[in-house]
């Protein structure tokens, strides 16, 4: 009929610029607009331009929208009511970045649908998502295992860099930080293994530089577990300090006495043992002096003040009782204290008790959970490890949040 028609040849990239630029048709974009506006999507480009995308070529820069936006989409729900999309399978700091990113970047925990969790949970629709945030901390480098899209992880490096006391190679920076939380959360080997020992035993690690050695940690080539294993076997210094320092732990370094007590009973030589009241560092508590078959030493069994064992001693044997000290020597002293939760039966009871613990700083040593007879109740048992009263009282204000809580004690 000798109609012209036109003929557009791009590429998928050319295709998604022109839905969006310039270019494109007025009729399509009437067609499309309310698509695009209700998807967030022209706010995703304008704020990705306006934060990372002049420092992407053309390719990295639709790469991205592709596995970012251009997938399957689910929306969850702010506070307040307000949609907000985000790719299937993102997590809670995903969902912190997509609102701000200074929101992301100092991301403390979150709260879904009310009940604590942490920012690796990933969310589903229709969930009521709150992030808390603490702005003197940034998410640590962990934090890129935790994000799925490619902005998040993109801002977090940038973060990294940009701090000038921060290395510019991110894997150092991850692999320091994990030797840094693995001594923080095994205190006993903190005066045993540093960054200058590992220096001297980079040869028998068969590393030519300590940045060798963090980027296997960051790579997960290497295992801190594996590597004290292997000083174990081939360094008699180390097996030396360690079994000292094993010895020297027996809690005299924990706890003060009054000097002028071990002149009045002439004793050479204090140990400690702790009670099953299991006292936690910085809470009151009291010593029982405890014979032992060597004349001039003593044991003292170490109590909270209000243990049961306490009151109804202090009747019997006053004297047996002497006033003792917590020393400043807190980093290498944690309890492992037994908590009692009953709360109503619900789905994913449990798994909000292990995300409340996570969130609090704790780590679990057991958890056991099982039905109270003749009611809609669940019992959980839990073991925590908590470094001292300060974070023990957070841990208890993070647990009364836990949805259908009836009680919490601590045995």
């Amino acid at each position: 009929e000798k109609t012209p028609i036109e003929v557009q040849i791009m590429t998928s990239e050319m295709e998604i610029k022109t839905k969006i630029g310039l270019s494109s048709h007025v009729s399509y974009k009437e067609k499309h607009t309310k698509m695009l506006k209700s998807n967030n999507f022209l706010d995703y480009i304008m704020e990705y331009t306006n934060t990372l995308g002049a420092k992407k070529i053309a390719e990295d820069f639709i790469g991205d929208i592709k596995s970012d936006y251009l997938s399957s989409l689910i929306t969850v729900l702010t506070p307040s009511g307000e949609k907000v999309n985000i790719k299937k399978g993102s997590t809670a700091l995903d969902f912190a970045f997509k609102i701000h990113t200074e929101l992301g970047l100092h991301s403390s925990y979150a709260k879904i649908d009310g009940v604590w969790a942490p920012l690796s949970r990933v969310l589903s629709g229709g969930d009521i998502v709150e992030i808390i945030k603490d702005d003197h901390k940034i998410v640590p480098l962990k934090s890129l295992e935790w994000v799925k899209t490619k902005k998040a992880a993109d801002l977090i490096r940038e973060a990294y860099i940009n701090n000038h006391n921060i290395s510019s190679n991110l894997e150092i920076t991850y692999g320091r930080q994990i030797f840094e939380d693995y001594l923080n959360n095994n205190q006993e080997y903190r005066e045993i293994i540093n960054e200058r020992y590992i220096t001297k035993s980079l040869k028998l690690l068969k590393y030519n530089t300590i940045d060798d050695f963090y980027i296997a940690l960051a790579r997960k080539e290497v295992k801190l577990n594996d590597v004290l294993n292997i000083f174990r076997k081939n360094d008699r210094t180390f097996k030396k300090l360690e079994k000292n320092y094993r010895r020297d732990l027996s809690l005299t370094k924990v706890f003060e006495v009054d000097k002028q007590m071990n002149l009045n009973l002439n004793i050479d030589r204090l140990s400690y043992k702790i009670h099953d009241c299991n006292p936690i560092y910085g809470e009151n508590i009291v010593g029982e002096l405890i014979p032992t078959l060597i004349k001039k030493e003593r044991k003292i069994l170490v109590h909270r003040s209000n243990c049961y064992k306490v009151i109804t001693g202090k009747e019997q044997k006053p004297a047996s009782f002497i006033k003792i000290d917590w020393s400043n020597q807190r980093g290498i002293y944690t309890s492992i204290l037994t908590l009692e939760i009953v709360a109503i039966d619900r789905k994913e009871l449990v798994k909000d008790v292990i995300g409340i613990a996570y969130s609090s700083g704790s780590t679990i040593q057991y958890i056991e959970s099982k039905f109270i007879d003749d009611d809609e109740k669940v019992k959980i048992t839990l073991k925590l490890k908590v470094r001292d009263a300060k974070h023990f009282k957070k841990v208890l204000y993070l647990f009364n949040k836990l949805v259908g809580l009836d009680k919490i004690r601590r045995i």
